[in-house]
């Protein structure tokens, strides 16, 4: 039995154990998460970052218990089951001949710069400043660069 519909601008599969998807409208904050017993909660007033936060995380189970759940408030009192889903339907563009004309659109463009470096320091930390200090020669910020792993070279 169909209990409603569920419109979405953004829609993403999970891979988690508990999850299966999770699905985001833009228009009014809402976002549905979709678990693998096929119960579906809703939830109101929840930012953007929260859903693309949810989706690219490496446990999305862990960021739902600790970062939606209980955080926003629910739509509705309990899960659904057999809430269909839908995209919203957006206007197309209109013809434009002048590509000035086109309408500019914010982009979040997230991407990786693998680097290592290599330093003999007195301790991790300073090791940490140096090769930040060796990035930034390259035009990157300290919120460019998230140390990922740092080990000890024993020779």
């Amino acid at each position: 039995m169909t209990v409603g519909t569920f419109k979405y601008t953004d829609f993403s599969e999970l891979d988690s154990s508990v999850i299966r998807a999770a699905y985001y409208n833009a228009d009014d904050s809402s976002l549905a998460i979709v678990f693998k017993n096929s119960a579906t909660y809703v939830y109101n007033s929840v930012p953007y970052r929260n859903f693309s936060e949810l989706i690219d995380s490496a446990s999305p189970g862990r960021e739902y218990a600790s970062e939606i759940k209980g955080v926003f408030p629910s739509r509705y009192r309990t899960a659904l089951f057999g809430l269909k889903f839908e995209p919203v339907e957006k206007e197309p563009f209109a013809e434009i001949s002048d590509p000035e004309e086109l309408p500019v659109q914010r982009y979040l463009i997230k991407g990786f710069v693998p680097a290592s470096y290599e330093v003999s320091e007195t301790s991790v930390e300073k090791a940490v400043e140096r090769f930040k200090s060796a990035i930034a020669q390259l035009g990157y910020t300290d919120t460019d660069v998230i140390v990922k792993e740092v080990t000890i070279k024993f020779e």
